[in-house]
């Protein structure tokens, strides 16, 4: 990831966007050994919302230390969180001001 986020600046970018792995990346661990309901709809990996929570605001604090406070920071949730998560983590996320937060 900073090596991606490097290049975007060397490139021009003012604002990135940062997130972890694939499409919500961060939260997703292996489906195998996961309680899962009869006939779930996938088999495939499951979202660990106490995994993100964990992951996301640690994954800033690098990009912070790394780049400093100057590069703008944004973050898709992609709406995984329950409300009481979205809150706990923008609180997290407070000390690394972020220019947006998109989808808590």
């Amino acid at each position: 990831l900073k090596d991606e986020v490097h290049r975007y600046l060397e490139e021009g970018y003012s604002v990135v966007r940062c997130q972890l792995g694939s499409y919500g990346g961060g939260g997703f661990v292996d489906g195998e050994g996961v309680r899962r309901p009869e006939q779930p709809w996938s088999s495939g990996p499951v979202f660990d919302e106490a995994a993100y929570l964990n992951a996301i605001p640690q994954m800033f604090e690098q990009l912070r230390l790394t780049f400093g406070m100057g590069v703008q920071f944004t973050h898709d949730v992609h709406e995984h969180l329950h409300p009481i998560a979205a809150i706990q983590l923008s609180k997290r996320l407070e000390p690394y001001q972020l220019f947006f937060l998109e989808d808590v």
